[in-house]
């Protein structure tokens, strides 16, 4: 619908066959972002997905369902759609799964709909799932109440006996609190991502609080990175550190990140690690590491694979000539492997994020491939 090659009815059509209502109202709601719509076939399209989205049976699935199509009703539509999905969500069983249902709705929520979610996320037990959607739901609140909400975030964050829940819920919580409280919760949370024992997930602690650290607070942090034995885990720390610091320590963080990065033996991980600390680095430095990634990303033998890890080298190397005539090699090669497979699997290939960014063919051929796309989903049959 994007590109005009669908009108609204063709899609109004498809959602039609659909016969399993979670994805009719998945449909459903991303062609209603996109594309020329007039009225009455967006009040249709509309009315079918929030009737597909309450027919889903599972609470956790349907309330999901319910705060991804409401951006795209208005007025008493929307109100319903928020109304059932916070239904939906506090009917869950599970409170993991109601903690991210609440999560879900929660930018949307206002009024009683939100004093209900606060009242919801309070009488949540789990203390790490509590705090997350405290902190989900308070950016809506405002003064005296928004303060309530946070305080009863941190203090439920700092009573999470797991290291790795405690750090990931204080790095959330944090960015909304102010003063005292917010370095209390920084120095707390630091404090239980350095006790992790699992150095995997230490480094996925770090990254996460380090966009918030500042002072003696990122040099303990950049301590801890450089000590983690894991490549992986030390090279995604310090790509996620570099930012904050300055000058010799930027420099000298960026280069043990590399060399990390480098000693890396799995491919993907490589790769995945080279394309986050690549747009920090400059001169001789990043063409090596774009080097070492579009390399790495090339040896994969797997052609599915391969595509998703050149996804992330793609845009790096954008302005590229050379690099970019490999990629489009290595895609061609795919869509070689890809004839034998089926539609969906070559549909799947063709929708990777960023493959296509920069423009890997020319104009019209980008047409025509639309162009197919689109006959080759009228032919389909839908299920």
């Amino acid at each position: 619908m994007e590109l005009g090659l669908w009108p609204p009815g063709r899609a109004l059509s498809i959602a039609r066959r659909l016969r399993e209502t979670e994805k009719q109202a998945r449909l459903l709601s991303l062609v209603l972002g996109t594309g020329e719509w007039d009225q009455n076939r967006r009040h249709e399209a509309q009315q079918l997905a929030l009737q597909a989205a309450q027919a889903i049976q599972g609470e956790e699935y349907r309330a999901k369902a319910l705060a991804a199509l409401a951006p795209q009703l208005a007025g008493a539509a929307r109100e319903e759609a928020l109304q059932q999905g916070l239904e939906a969500a506090l009917a869950i069983q599970g409170e993991e799964y109601r903690a991210k249902a609440l999560v879900a709705l929660a930018p949307q929520l206002s009024g009683p709909l939100l004093q209900q979610g606060i009242q919801a996320a309070l009488a949540i037990k789990g203390r790490g799932y509590q705090a997350k959607a405290l902190a989900a739901l308070a950016p809506q609140l405002a003064g005296a109440v928004k303060d309530v909400a946070l305080r009863q975030g941190l203090q439920a964050a700092l009573t999470i006996r797991d290291e790795g829940y405690q750090a990931s819920a204080l790095a959330t919580l944090a960015p909304q609190l102010a003063g005292a409280a917010r370095e209390e919760a920084l120095r707390q949370g630091l404090q239980a991502a350095l006790a992790i024992e699992d150095e995997g997930h230490r480094a996925r602690a770090l990254a996460a609080l380090a966009p918030q650290l500042s002072g003696p607070l990122l040099q303990q942090g950049l301590q801890a990175a450089l000590a983690i034995q894991d490549e992986w885990g030390r090279a995604s720390a310090l790509a996620a550190l570099a930012p904050q610091l300055a000058g010799a320590a930027r420099e000298e963080a960026l280069q043990q990140g590399l060399q990390a990065t480098l000693a890396i033996e799995d491919e993907w991980g490589r790769v995945s690690a080279l394309a986050a600390l690549a747009p920090q680095l400059a001169g001789a430095a990043r063409e090596e590491a774009l080097q070492q990634g579009l390399q790495s990303a090339l040896a994969i033998q797997d052609e599915r694979t391969r595509t998703r890890v050149l996804a992330k080298v793609v845009p790096l190397i954008a302005s590229q000539p050379e690099p970019l005539k490999l990629v489009c090699t290595s895609l061609v090669e795919a869509c070689l492997f890809l004839q034998a497979k089926q539609r969906r699997d070559l549909l799947d290939f063709l929708a990777t994020p960023n493959l296509f960014v920069p423009a890997l063919v020319p104009p019209e051929a980008t047409a025509a491939i639309a162009r197919h796309i689109a006959e080759i989903c009228g032919e389909w049959q839908w299920e």
